[in-house]
């Protein structure tokens, strides 16, 4: 499921396909070890200029609170 999300973030932004691959992998792996999906409402990857960056959407970081705060209990 993971890889199909993040193919499918390159097939509707193409110019993440000329960042560099380790700001790539880098922003894939960030997501992945938070359990945060790459989609709409949880977190994106944006290029900027050659380098993949990782987004968190308002609504992932309510996620991770949650998850956060359940731990505590």
């Amino acid at each position: 499921r993971f890889a199909w999300l993040v193919v499918n973030s390159i097939r509707q932004t193409p110019a993440l396909a000329g960042c560099t691959p380790a700001s790539f992998i880098n922003a894939v792996m960030l997501a992945s070890n938070m359990g945060l999906e790459i989609r709409r409402n949880s977190a994106y990857l944006i290029p900027y200029n050659k380098e993949c960056q990782l987004l968190i959407d308002y609504r992932g970081k309510l996620d991770l609170a949650r998850r956060a705060a359940q731990c505590r209990r």
